[in-house]
C-alpha cells in the first residue's frame, strides 16, 4: 500500500523535529540561553558580587589588571590637556 505522496515519506519516526536535512540536531536559542544560565556563576542580587569568594577575588584581580593601563592613559591625557589649557589661557 505505497503512496506516491511526499508527505507520507515524512513521518515523525524518519524526521523527528529538531533534526535538519543533514541529520544534525538543531539547537534553539532558548535552549542555548538556558544552558548558558546553568553554567553562569551565581551572583548576589543586592551587592552584585559573586557568591563564591574565590571567583570574586579572581574577577577583581582580572578587572584591575585589565583596566589599569586605560586609567593611567586617561590620567596622563587629562594632565596633558589641563596643562595645555592653562598654557593656552596665559597667552591670551
Amino acid at each position: 500500500m505505497g503512496t506516491s505522496s511526499r508527505m507520507d515519506d515524512r513521518t515523525p519516526e524518519l524526521h523527528p523535529p529538531g533534526i535538519d536535512a543533514r541529520g544534525r540536531r538543531g539547537r534553539s536559542i532558548p535552549r542555548l540561553f538556558r544552558a548558558f544560565l546553568e553554567q553562569a556563576p551565581e551572583i548576589d542580587q543586592f551587592t552584585l558580587r559573586f557568591v563564591d569568594h574565590g571567583t570574586e577575588r579572581a574577577f577583581q584581580e582580572s578587572y584591575q589588571r585589565d583596566t589599569l593601563p586605560y586609567v593611567r592613559l586617561a590620567y596622563v591625557l587629562g594632565v596633558a590637556g589641563c596643562a595645555e589649557a592653562k598654557d593656552g589661557s596665559q597667552k591670551l
